[in-house]
């Protein structure tokens, strides 16, 4: 039996973000750095944000929620 897809590592993808969004991403690296003195990568921010999103964004009527 193979592994789940999640289990074999890192998957990466190239997608284009608008300049609001880097903007937010980058005001999120900056303000960790602020508080923990650590650099943090822009994909760390966004699996961040889309942890945090997670349950409210399936929650969402628009994404089959109630």
């Amino acid at each position: 039996v193979g592994k789940a897809s999640w289990e074999q590592g890192p998957r990466w993808a190239t997608t284009r973000i608008r300049a609001e969004q880097m903007a937010v991403i980058e005001m999120l690296q900056s303000r960790h750095l602020r508080a923990t003195g650590k650099e943090i990568s822009r994909s760390e921010v966004l699996a961040a944000l889309m942890a945090e999103g997670l349950e409210r964004t399936l929650n969402h009527p628009d994404f089959g929620g109630h």
